[in-house]
């Protein structure tokens, strides 16, 4: 089975830099992948390489067997859909307005709205309820609402491929657990999720898969009992954790969780 998303040898950076380097990658639709690791470690890079936004110094990417560099824009916005962590706005733009860009990728410019584009629009918003909001101004939201908004207008754009950067920056504690849950939920309606992430429990609990990247390069890949080991963790955030692990109601294995925890005598 061709995967949803593939990067082979893939090395990106600005002007002749490289900041990831070799980095190989397949996220197969119904799966949510998480990429974690110290600031400066390349994961918003390589979000912006997989989306083609950044072209690759070296390597490829392929989405659902095609070479991305060959796609057009409005192709590659029909087969991938980027969350970033912000994104610019007209003042004075509302809710809806804002989630009803995500469909301009699937028809011809000037048309209006079908009756597919308003029931995808309106499956957005109550999915990150925003039903309250739909005519409030972006720029009157407090920041989480507004994270809740770039959901919707990635969930608008209905693709086959999530890319996501840092989705629980602005969100309260039950909004961060939603925001995964929400993410999960559509990997298993058959979406390939790549979660960019510094939350490492939410990862743990969430991801089918974990990759840990260390000055641009991937240090360990695989299940979170896998990745989130002690070993790793000390190049991630040196001794100062705690770690541990839970079998969850309805897990089929144990999940590791951690907790930032300064030891004294640590500098």
């Amino acid at each position: 089975m061709v995967a949803h998303l593939a990067a082979q040898n893939l090395t990106l950076g600005y002007h002749t830099e490289p900041v990831i380097a070799d980095v190989q990658l397949e996220v197969a639709g119904g799966s949510l992948v998480a990429i974690i690791g110290r600031n400066g470690a390349g994961k918003s890079t390589l979000v912006k390489g997989l989306a083609g936004l950044l072209s690759p110094l070296a390597g490829q990417v392929h989405v659902l067997g095609q070479p991305l560099s060959a796609m057009v824009p409005k192709e590659r916005a029909k087969k991938i859909a980027v969350l970033p962590q912000t994104l610019r706005f007209l003042s004075g733009m509302t809710v809806t307005e804002f989630v009803t860009q995500g469909r301009y990728v699937h028809r011809p410019s000037w048309h209006s709205m079908s009756a597919k584009d308003e029931a995808a629009v309106a499956a957005s918003l109550a999915t990150s309820e925003l039903e309250d909001l739909t005519d409030r101004a972006l720029d009157e939201l407090s920041g989480g609402e507004r994270q809740r908004a770039l959901f919707a207008r990635a969930l608008a754009q209905e693709t086959d491929i999530l890319l996501v950067d840092e989705p629980t920056a602005a969100l309260d504690g039950r909004h961060q657990l939603w925001a995964f849950k929400k993410l999960s939920d559509l990997a298993q309606s058959g979406c390939a999720v790549v979660v960019v992430t510094h939350d490492l429990n939410l990862a743990s609990q969430f991801a089918e898969r974990i990759v840990l990247l260390e000055d641009g390069r991937v240090c360990a890949a695989g299940r979170p009992k896998d990745v989130l080991q002690p070993e790793n963790l000390q190049g991630l955030m040196g001794d100062s954790f705690l770690s541990g692990s839970h079998f969850a109601c309805g897990a089929s294995e144990d999940r590791p969780w951690i907790i930032p925890w300064w030891h004294e005598g640590k500098k």
